[in-house]
């Protein structure tokens, strides 16, 4: 704590006793002799203005931050480079040299540590800790101004990702804690509190000194002799108030600790303390218990020096060689190799454990984006507002169903990088972006908890560096059960890290996300946005697509801005891809019938004129001309009768089928409708042979369609879309039309029937699993027909898990759902329990 005698450039005669009378030609570096309890004790005056010039390497300052160079620091160019910033802090009455500087005149700040670090910074940093003194400054301005200039040297992106070491000697490291408290307090520092990696205390009083109150008293020993006055024109004023702070049971001094304690999280604390006295005292300056800050993370070490010398160290010393372990354990660049660095199983399992959905896979099922389309949405003032704001911040993108939202936001997910690096001038290597496309059909796109672990296995698929922040959760939680809020948590803890930068999250259709989850995802984000948590190095850009829905809207209104499609200003754009989308499918459909040049036209501008820049209409349509004959009286009459609105579109698909084929449409658009989850065409294929009288597997082989993919393009046209072996309803709006439909809230189509889909799949369900006679045989049918019995199976299985999702269902009234709570006994334990041990 005291550095008594260790000032540079001092030292040149000894001052007369205190009482003697001053003159003008006294030299003021001389030490000033107090004496009290028997004790002598010299205290050193600051030097002159000369004095304080004699190393020029330090520009003659000792106030502020100074960054040491070693004379020789080359190194392997095979060595690890560490990104580190080392910052020193000296103790009262200390130096920011002289504190640092061994026996054999070494600074090992300079001379030692840089060696051992290549690629980090070190700093020293003086402040005025003089006993006596004419500053007023106290702890509180001392830990201000090393904010302020440390933050200054931290200003680009690259800067600001360096880790942070600091190392205290005695009142130093209550000037440290004071500043880490003080950047949690403020936005414009908290960089530097995230940043910070280590603290190594040397001889620090987090709770006080006894020594102190020796001290304490000689300064008012020096404040009421009879020369005083005289003593502060050569000294300064005694610094009544440092030597109080580090009393024991100071107020002060208590709540700093407790208030560093509460941010010591993720902080790698190592605590030196003296074994050897010091004189005159006759005991340690600062007892062991003294120096323990009280934390798990803390490591304490016994060196065998006192107070002063023991932070004055040789290369071999136990000390230097542990903070070398310490900042090369924190220091390690994060470069590119790094961000691609191999996973270890730990990180391998929580990777896969987040992996539950291919999202590439999921923007492959999108309609191809005509070339040129899209390409407006580059020069939208909103969008660029988004991304050069260097804040996190919210896009909403709105519109109706059919108006294009989804390929649009597929676009901005291949282009967001480019435009970022573009706008930004940054390396688009350096820029995060994912995605997540939600589905309503699809439970496992289609909830809050889905999005984040999506969201979240993109981000560490990209960063190796940043699984840290998942591992730690590894531990504690199995990843199958971590909830919203632990995902959430997860993701913050990831943004709020300096190393983090720019990351891009595309989230599209949050509307067909579970309203519940919905709404605590959507509340996390505000919270996180209003409260601008995040360090300055560090940038969270999420951008969302949604249709029209007030409740949405509300939510993020405060915190967003919203691009809408229906807006006058966004028209022209919508409509000039319109007239792209539909002049570049007309052409594959006249190239190959060989329309002549005049009919493609006319369909292209009535089809674009009755549209209404809704681009699932001008699918829909187009799908119904392939179907028929390729004649100009058809492909009138079919834009003729497609109403403009996609429910009445949908009613006129529906009364087209042929009466043969409407039982069976209405059988798949059951199965499709009540699945919640796409289904592969195999398991179409045996769900719809399955009829109440079959009794064996081999009876539902000999009838299942051979050629059922064929069969559902015939039946269904445009009403589904087949991607790698899988059957999707075209669009979310046409599930909401059937669903509708089902329920009677659609004008009656007399020719065609569609009960509750979901009644029709749970009776299917509960005759396969209650059937005592097919589950005999199946017992025994394991060689002969593995494939159907393993499609049966997940059928069964895809069925239970959609049990509880069934009663939910917001479109059932209360009535339907108990008919069916009636009829059904859920099959869950006996498909567990019978056929999953098998399949396994």
């Amino acid at each position: 704590m005291f550095d008594f005698g260790s000032r540079a450039g001092q030292r040149k005669k000894l001052l007369d006793e205190a009482n003697a009378s001053a003159t003008p030609s006294r030299d003021r570096t001389e030490p000033l002799t107090l004496t009290s309890a028997g004790a002598d004790i010299r205290v050193i005056p600051k030097p002159s203005s000369a004095d304080l010039i004699e190393n020029a390497s330090y520009n003659g300052q000792r106030l502020g931050l100074f960054p040491l160079k070693a004379d020789n620091t080359d190194s392997d160019s095979l060595s690890p480079t560490y990104h580190l910033d080392v910052i020193a802090l000296h103790g009262l009455n200390g130096d920011a040299f002289d504190t640092w500087t061994n026996k054999n005149k070494q600074m090992w700040l300079k001379e030692f540590l840089p060696r051992s670090l290549p690629g980090a910074r070190v700093y020293t940093f003086g402040y005025d800790s003089d006993i006596f003194s004419r500053s007023n400054a106290d702890i509180g301005d001392f830990a201000r101004r090393l904010l302020s200039q440390l933050n200054l040297e931290r200003q680009s992106e690259a800067d600001k990702r360096r880790g942070i070491v600091f190392i205290c000697h005695s009142l130093g490291g209550i000037v440290c804690k004071k500043s880490l408290i003080l950047a949690h307090e403020s936005s414009r520092y908290v960089n530097i509190l995230q940043s910070t990696k280590a603290v190594i205390f040397f001889g620090t009083p987090h709770s006080g000194s006894e020594q102190a109150d020796f001290l304490s008293t000689l300064v008012k020993i020096a404040n009421t002799v009879e020369s005083a006055s005289k003593l502060n024109h050569f000294l300064g004023k005694p610094r009544q108030h440092l030597a109080d702070l580090l009393r024991p049971r100071s107020v002060e001094l208590e709540n700093i600790s407790m208030s560093f304690t509460d941010r010591t999280k993720g902080i790698e604390i190592v605590s030196f303390y003296e074994e050897r006295v010091m004189p005159p005292f006759k005991s340690e300056v600062v007892p062991r218990s003294n120096t323990r800050i009280g934390v798990p993370n803390e490591e304490m070490i016994p060196l065998a020096a006192n107070h002063r010398e023991m932070c004055r160290l040789d290369e071999d010393a136990l000390a230097f060689r542990k903070i070398v372990q310490v900042c090369q354990t924190h220091g390690v660049q994060s470069n590119e190799r790094d961000l691609t660095r191999p996973l270890n199983l730990q990180e391998q399992e929580c990777l896969r454990a987040l992996n539950t959905i291919d999202m590439n896979d999921c923007r492959a099922q999108l309609r191809p984006r005509s070339p040129g389309t899209c390409e407006w949405i580059s020069s939208n003032n909103q969008l660029r507002e988004w991304i050069l704001d260097e804040h996190s911040s919210l896009l909403c993108i709105t519109g109706d169903m059919g108006s294009g939202k989804s390929i649009l936001t597929s676009y901005l997910v291949e282009q967001m990088k480019t435009i970022l690096a573009v706008a930004t001038q940054t390396d688009s290597t350096t820029i995060v972006v994912c995605s997540f496309f939600c589905d309503d059909k699809d439970v496992g796109r289609n909830h809050g908890q889905a999005i984040l672990r999506g969201l979240l296995y993109q981000i560490l698929t990209q960063r190796h560096d940043l699984m840290e922040h998942a591992t730690a959760r590894f531990s504690e939680v199995a990843p199958e059960r971590w909830s919203i809020l632990v995902l959430w948590e997860i993701l913050r803890d990831i943004m709020l890290n300096p190393r983090t930068g720019t990351i891009v999250l595309i989230i599209d259709a949050i509307d067909e996300c579970e309203p519940c989850s919905r709404g605590r995802l959507l509340t996390a984000i505000k919270q996180f946005l209003i409260q601008k948590l995040e360090p300055p190095s560090t940038a969270l850009k999420l951008l969302m697509s949604s249709r029209n829905n007030v409740d949405i809207t509300e939510e993020i209104e405060e915190c967003s801005e919203i691009i809408c499609l229906d807006d006058a200003a966004e028209v022209r754009g919508v409509e000039q891809d319109m007239k792209l989308v539909v002049k570049d499918q007309l052409d594959a459909l006249a190239i190959k019938a060989k329309w002549p040049e005049e009919i493609r036209q006319s369909l292209e501008r009535r089809i674009v004129m009755k549209a209404d820049r809704n681009f699932l209409w001008v699918s829909l349509v187009i799908q119904r001309l392939k179907g028929g004959p390729q004649t100009k009286k058809y492909f009138e009459k079919v834009i003729e009768e497609s109403p403009r609105d996609l429910d009445g579109l949908y009613c006129r698909i529906l009364a087209d089928i042929e009466t043969e084929n409407q039982a069976l449409a209405a059988k798949i658009l059951r199965i499709l409708v009540g699945s919640f989850r796409p289904l592969a065409t195999a398991e179409i294929q045996i769900a719809l042979a399955i009829d109440l009288d079959h009794q064996t597997l081999r009876s539902v082989e000999e009838e299942s369609d051979m050629a059922v993919e064929r069969t559902i393009r015939l039946v269904l046209g445009p009403l589904v879309h087949i991607h790698d072996f899988q059957v999707h309803l075209v669009h979310q709006s046409a599930k909401e039309f059937l669903l509708r439909l089902a329920s009677g809230k659609v004008a009656d189509l007399s020719s065609f029937e569609l009960d509750l889909p979901k009644l029709f799949l749970t009776k299917m369900c509960r005759h396969f699993s209650n059937s005592q006679v097919l589950l005999k045989k199946v017992r025994g049918q394991w060689t002969r027909s593995p494939r159907s019995l393993n499609t049966l199976l997940v059928i069964g299985q895809h069925i239970s898990a959609g049990w509880g999702y069934l009663r939910r269902n917001i479109y059932w009234n209360q009535q339907s759902a108990s008919h069916v709570q009636a009829q059904i006994v859920s099959p869950i334990g006996l498909i567990n329990i019978d056929y999953r041990q098998r399949i396994m």
